[in-house]
């Protein structure tokens, strides 16, 4: 059996490397079915093609612990997974699939308290069955496993189109709303043409956990075919304003999706600002909430947000933001998106927002100046147990590139500076405390961080414990160093590679390489095998690329797996 990785390739891999044996997962999956299975296929899963099963522990972990998954399918060409794992302890949650007797796919990986995600892009009339896995000291538990077939046309499907000329009431594409409406309603999908839109507020009151979909209409996927014309969806959808905020979501449980584009191109959704004093992209904001309260589960898919330019904005407080959070949020995944040229800080975590995934994503040039404070991502007050991975962050300025609080995931990243604005960014102030600085319990796993040379620190920068720094590369960039406040070390390092880079002597590691030649070429993929890094569990075992870590024998150090010719 091989399990394939879905984000890029097809690059196979086998369960063993996935840190478990075939066997012993057949021996577990068995055990728990013959013991504590009970699937039970209601009235309701053949309305909506789907199967759940639950799953005692059976594992000798704890007697009380207990999961469950089930999937149904929602909006077009996406199936909804519900799970939990009670009195698990698990550290993450591994989700895999498979179809039409294909191999097992690697999904995602969530944190613990996920109980919901939308697996997309899938065809319609094809049954997919899910199988969920909780990682309790690295070793994976079976949870439970669960079937369900998309749809290509919702029930509850609506559109608009800027240029339409029909009712005006979302029945068709002929009476296509011209703006996102007022009206909208959870559980429905609204598939959205190319054209030219103005600032929409999403407060719809929250209704147990049923989400309101936006899609980006393409020829592949807009719902009914009814007046249906393929030159609606071969463009973007540019929502617009002169000042104050473009999109802003003041209740939770929204799947905002561009469906196309990746990297620096072709995202279906664009925020654009038309004039200086335009201030946010998208925001977040729980405070119009009862004090207690926060907004989860907001989803960001496919979208590029641009703001006027790298300048700062005169008398405008906080300069530009690019997805800003207000108040505090929880469980919202940013995938795919691109982030550029904006005067301030392109990612911004207030008060205690936890359980957030950056993945995927293209966050370029930032403006920081005294007035104008920035990084790509800045947090404060707490902010928790946030992932990014898998992203690239290219000419930015502040403190650091990535400002970070108390126990983030930070793996598989590219952090650069480019040729247009070599060594400093691109107005010249540099970044000063470090790749990625925090407050403690940071990872920071096979990153490769390039051209970073100017400040007191291209390093990592921490003033708490239980830091982890290993498999990384640093490559022409000056003061490499891992400390706190006082520039005495507080971090466990090793494992990590050095390329025309000053470490100040700072770096005592016992595996530390040094290289004599460049390790990258262009694309920063390696063009050589490293020495070994540590090898770390489960998902830090996939790269961006969905190569598998280590299967030569040899988990090579930064953001790129070595594959060879």
């Amino acid at each position: 059996m091989k399990f394939y990785n879905i984000s890029n390739n097809n690059t196979a891999y086998s369960p063993s490397e996935l840190g478990f044996t075939l066997s012993c997962l057949l021996i577990k999956k068995v055990t728990r079915q013959l013991k504590n299975c009970l699937c039970i296929i209601l009235t309701a899963a053949f309305v909506f093609g789907a199967v759940s099963c639950s799953q005692g522990s059976g594992s000798g972990k704890s007697p009380e612990a207990y999961g469950e998954l089930s999937a149904k399918a929602v909006s077009a060409g996406m199936i909804r997974l519900d799970f939990y794992y009670e009195n698990g302890g698990h550290r993450i949650f591994g989700i895999f699939r498979s179809s039409e007797g294909n191999e097992p796919e690697y999904v995602t990986a969530l944190q613990p308290t996920y109980t919901i995600f939308h697996d997309r892009d899938l065809t319609p009339g094809v049954e997919y069955t899910y199988t969920l896995y909780a990682y309790v000291d690295d070793e994976p538990i079976f949870i439970g496993e669960a079937s369900a077939i998309p749809e290509s046309v919702p029930e509850n499907a609506h559109y608009i189109r800027s240029d339409a000329t029909g009712a005006n009431n979302g029945s068709s594409w002929e009476n296509a709303w011209t703006e996102v409406p007022d009206s909208l309603e959870r559980g429905h999908t609204y598939f959205i043409a190319d054209g030219n839109y103005q600032k929409v507020i999403f407060d719809v009151d929250e209704e147990d956990s049923k989400f309101i979909f936006l899609k980006k209409a393409t020829p592949e996927n807009h719902g009914s075919d009814a007046g249906w014309d393929n030159s609606y969806g071969d463009g973007q959808a540019v929502f617009q304003a002169e000042d104050g905020m473009i999109l802003t979501f003041r209740n939770g449980f929204y799947d905002f999706d561009g469906q196309t584009g990746s990297g620096i191109a072709g995202h279906g959704f664009k925020t654009k600002a038309l004039s200086d004093a335009l201030t946010y992209s998208i925001l977040a904001d729980s405070t119009y909430k009862d004090d207690d309260e926060i907004n989860s589960y907001i989803n960001v898919y496919r979208t590029e947000m641009q703001l006027a330019g790298c300048e700062r904005i005169p008398d405008v407080t906080g300069s530009g933001r690019g997805f800003q959070v207000r108040g505090v949020l929880s469980h919202s995944i940013l995938s795919h998106v691109y982030i550029h040229d904006l005067p301030g800080i392109p990612i911004y975590y207030v008060n205690n927002s936890f359980d957030n995934i950056i993945e995927y994503s293209h966050v370029a040039r930032n403006h920081s100046d005294s007035v104008s404070h920035a990084e790509a991502i800045q947090t404060h007050t707490g902010a928790e147990f946030n992932i990014v991975r898998y992203s690239y962050w290219e000419d930015i300025e502040g403190s650091s590139v990535l400002r970070l609080k108390n126990d983030w995931d930070v793996y598989g990243n590219i952090i650069y500076n480019s040729s247009n604005y070599p060594s400093y960014g691109q107005n010249g102030s540099g970044v000063s405390q470090g790749a990625v600085s925090g407050t403690g319990n940071l990872r920071f796993y096979n990153n490769t961080t390039v051209d970073i040379q100017y400040g007191y620190n291209a390093g990592y920068y921490n003033t708490g414990d239980g830091n982890e720094v290993y498999n990384n590369l640093w490559v022409n960039c000056s003061r490499i160093r891992f400390s706190d406040a006082t520039g005495e070390p507080e971090t466990k390092t090793d494992y990590n590679g050095l390329f025309k880079s000053d470490d100040n002597g700072n770096h005592t590691e016992e595996h530390l390489q040094i290289f004599t030649s460049n390790p990258i070429d262009s694309n920063f993929r390696p063009l050589f095998e490293t020495k070994t890094g540590i090898e770390l569990p489960f998902p830090y075992n996939i790269d961006m690329d969905g190569n598998m870590r280590g299967e030569d024998g040899i988990w090579t150090r930064g953001a790129f797996e070595y594959v060879g010719d």
